[in-house]
Parts: structure tokens; C-alpha cells; sequence
């Protein structure tokens, strides 16, 4: 999952290298709104991931979210470890 997490990460920034490259054109909107759903793939996998990886009883920082150590960053919600990859 962190590997598909990883790769939804790269295709938004792709897509929004894009939309850089054609400000003010219909292709800038058409890039913003792929950025977008692949931002969702992420999001969804992110919450998947928690929901079968994480447990409730599991120490709950002070903060609201972690940055799990990876190429990319992951935000966590419900617990606190470090996952290096």
C-alpha cells in the first residue's frame, strides 16, 4: 500500500508540473483536476492503510498528525511510529 500511496504522490506532482507549464489555458484546468483525483487516490489509500494498519489502542501523540518517514510523505491520523523504508 505504501508503495501505491508513493505512486499516487508522484502522479499528482506530475500533473501539476503540467499545470505550471499552460497557465491560463484549458489544459492548466484539465491538469489541476487530475492533480486532484490522484491527491483523492492518495487520500483514500492513506485512510485504507490506517484503517487495516493502525489500531485503536495504539499511543496517540500530542500532535494531530505524523509524517511517516518515506520518499514521500504519508500523514497519519490515529498513531505514532516511524516507518523507514
Amino acid at each position: 500500500m505504501i508503495f501505491a500511496m508513493n505512486e499516487e504522490q508522484k502522479a499528482y506532482d506530475f500533473y501539476m508540473g503540467l499545470k505550471e507549464q499552460f497557465p491560463g489555458t484549458e489544459l492548466e484546468d484539465l491538469f489541476d483536476r487530475l492533480a486532484a483525483e490522484e491527491r483523492g487516490h492518495k487520500i483514500k489509500l492513506e485512510d485504507e492503510y490506517e484503517a487495516h494498519f493502525m489500531t485503536e489502542n495504539c499511543y496517540q501523540p500530542e500532535w494531530s498528525q505524523l509524517v511517516v518517514l518515506t520518499p514521500f510523505p504519508i500523514m497519519l491520523k490515529k498513531c505514532s511510529f516511524f516507518m523507514l523504508l
